[in-house]
């Protein structure tokens, strides 16, 4: 016998009450309206995307609330007394939520499973090592430390190995140094940010996880994270142009 929900009705039984959207009709009329929607949530559960000063930018979790929704935050002091610093890729609760201004209050952290010191960034899956083929040309010794740093995290996912300024070298020097990657165990990626070449597929292949981008002075970073978020910004005008 299936067992009877607590907030099922007495006349249709194994039918909740809270599950179900009562639509009012008027046989004459021909008219149907709709109950007004259930209130936002209080608290919600987000990704930690940005930090300024006293600010955090806090991503709420789909499960949340749909849509991909953006707060600005502060911290409550609290977790300023007890010195429990929240990094971005952490894991929040937020509440005090001005749904209207996109506003709330970060009430607790949630446990991390790692944290890189620098840049300073939780939760962690890989790491995406950036080096220029030329201009500045790679150094081998330097390249060793980075790999051997971001092994040394035993972070979920293996380094990524990104080869930046493909335009700007010739394919024999290209597949060398993908050759030479090879021969340490690693399969380098080329890209180029001058002409965009690799860089949706680089994109896609991150989507979805914590990813650190690190790297020398000089090979490309900061172009690297602009191309990236101008390809994700089209790819959301696109998107919402095709619901309406």
């Amino acid at each position: 016998m299936p067992h009877s929900h607590p907030y099922c009705s007495a006349r249709q039984p194994g039918v909740c009450a809270g599950s179900v959207i009562a639509l009012y009709a008027t046989a004459a009329e021909g008219t149907v309206t709709e109950p007004d929607p259930p209130p936002p949530p209080e608290v919600v559960t987000g990704t930690v995307i940005s930090a300024q000063a006293n600010f955090m930018r806090v991503l709420v979790d789909e499960t949340c609330v749909a849509g991909g929704v953006e707060l600005l935050c502060v911290v409550r002091a609290v977790l300023k007394k007890i010195k429990r610093r929240i990094l971005v890729g952490d894991q929040v609760q937020v509440g005090r939520i001005d749904w209207d201004d996109k506003r709330g209050a970060v009430e607790e952290l949630c446990e991390r499973r790692n944290h890189v010191l620098e840049p300073p960034v939780a939760n962690v899956d890989r790491l995406l090592i950036l080096f220029a083929l030329t201009d500045p040309p790679i150094e081998e010794k330097q390249l060793t430390q980075f790999l051997v740093s971001a092994e040394a995290l035993s972070l979920p996912e293996p380094p990524l190995l990104v080869l930046n300024k493909a335009d700007l070298v010739s394919d024999t020097d290209r597949a060398r140094w993908i050759e030479r990657m090879q021969e340490w165990g690693y399969e380098a990626t080329t890209v180029s940010v001058w002409t965009g070449e690799g860089i949706q597929e680089l994109l896609e292949e991150i989507s979805g996880s914590v990813t650190v981008l690190a790297g020398p002075s000089g090979v490309g970073k900061s172009s690297m994270v602009n191309a990236m978020r101008k390809l994700r910004l089209g790819a959301s005008r696109t998107e919402r142009r095709g619901q309406e």
